[in-house]
């Protein structure tokens, strides 16, 4: 008992040493990140801070022109924020970026950020990408304990591709910050829908509304969020519907109808409310919002044509290339079959775990990436390293503990 006690205590300090070197390591070469022209195009856009919170004008021509309309408000409202609470002005640069003109002529006509605008917007997105990998960890440790959450944070928290992207002042922090906080949700969600507890319907009801609260602000930050409603909306009918497989169910009809009831409604409220272009009428608002993004990605497949995706083919050799390469693909796929088998069990026993919040996680993750991703750039792909981090944390614990099965079955030895 005592060096299980040992074991145990070594694993929360090697965890904890792990996630506190991370914000170090990030905040030190916040700086060193490329300049890419979308963070001066972000910044200019969190004008919109002042606009929607400051003067609350929310009839102003500026929610009707092309951007405000093609991409959701939320990221902008951070990056507003953040200039705001270090004294800045969110409406400092008076044009957007322009990506026919070259960085100088953008330079000369006032269209690239301040250097105390452009690190004040990456403190901010750097502070939502260290408590990503937080996150990231902590699911890992609601899936396979301790050894998971030790492999799954670093993992996630050494990859290039995360510190190129998650650190600059575009929408792909808040995205994978508050689609985390959505992981973790609705795996507590799941956790409390299958209670018995006589406190439960209260408890399920307030996890469904924050749940549908973190996909809203997702979705708020970047439609591709769209790929975790899989996630989201599945699991409570699986529960139920295993649980109903075999005579008396222990998940309630009503309950779930009601979790299904407020988390699209929160999550709706949450999506429409920060955007003004949706007011009037959010159904014909949200299918604009969608139109005008897919002819945008249009736009920039003619003016790249070299880089753009247009089959489902050439998106997953693209996935390969830049998420997982061969061996890590062989790891990948690994890992998610050991999930869903030992999930798939968990089924014939009338029960459902937060490894089916992770499966429909991860399924979508990859079916919108694979199905909608318009250009082989590199930040389209880095949801799919929170998934793969998860999946290689899991695999390593499964192993472990498959080894210290072994090791514990294992004969004495001769005067031991």
């Amino acid at each position: 008992m005592r060096g299980r006690t040992r074991v145990s205590q070594i694993s929360n300090i090697a965890v904890l040493l792990a996630l506190l070197v991370t914000p170090v390591w990030s905040f030190a070469g916040m700086v060193d990140v490329p300049f890419h022209g979308d963070e001066a195009q972000n910044i200019y856009m969190a004008r919109y801070f002042d606009l929607f919170f400051l003067k609350r004008d929310f009839s102003n021509r500026g929610w009707r022109v092309y951007w405000a309309r093609t991409h959701p408000p939320v990221s902008k409202y951070l990056i507003g924020l953040a200039l705001f609470t270090t004294g800045q002005d969110p409406s400092e640069m008076d044009q957007p970026w322009r990506w026919k003109d070259g960085v100088q002529t953008n330079l000369e006509l006032g269209r690239v950020p301040s250097d105390s605008a452009l690190i004040a917007s990456r403190a901010l997105m750097t502070c939502l990408f260290t408590l990503s990998i937080v996150l990231c960890a902590a699911v890992a440790y609601r899936l396979s304990g301790f050894v998971g959450a030790l492999v799954a944070g670093p993992a996630f928290a050494i990859s290039g591709k995360a510190h190129a992207t998650l650190r600059r002042a575009t929408p792909d922090a808040p995205l994978m910050f508050f689609g985390m906080l959505a992981v973790v949700s609705s795996i507590k969600l799941l956790q409390c829908l299958q209670s018995s507890d006589d406190k439960a319907s209260r408890t399920t009801l307030t996890w469904a509304a924050l749940t549908g609260l973190w996909l809203g602000l997702a979705g708020g930050s970047k439609l591709s969020a769209a790929s975790l409603i899989p996630m989201v909306l599945l699991p409570p009918a699986v529960s139920w519907f295993v649980a109903n497989s075999r005579g008396t169910s222990l998940v309630p009809g009503r309950r779930v109808l009601a979790v299904y009831a407020v988390v699209i409604t929160v999550t709706a409220v949450t999506f429409v409310i920060p955007n003004p272009t949706l007011y009037e009428n959010p159904l014909d608002g949200i299918d604009a919002l969608i139109g005008t993004r897919q002819s945008q990605a249009n736009i920039q497949q003619q003016a790249a044509p070299e880089a753009a995706l247009t089959t489902v083919p050439s998106r997953v050799r693209a996935m390969v290339d830049r998420v997982f390469h061969p061996v890590g693909l062989v790891v990948f796929l690994a890992g998610l079959g050991l999930i869903a088998w030992q999930e798939f069990r968990n089924w014939t026993r009338r029960a459902v775990t937060g490894r089916t919040v992770v499966l429909l996680w991860v399924a979508g993750t990859l079916a919108f990436t694979a199905l909608l991703t318009p250009m082989n750039w590199g930040r389209y792909f880095v949801p799919l390293l929170s998934c793969q981090a998860v999946i290689l944390g899991y695999l390593a614990a499964s192993v472990v503990g498959m080894m210290r099965k072994r090791w514990n079955a294992s004969p004495a030895l001769p005067g031991g």
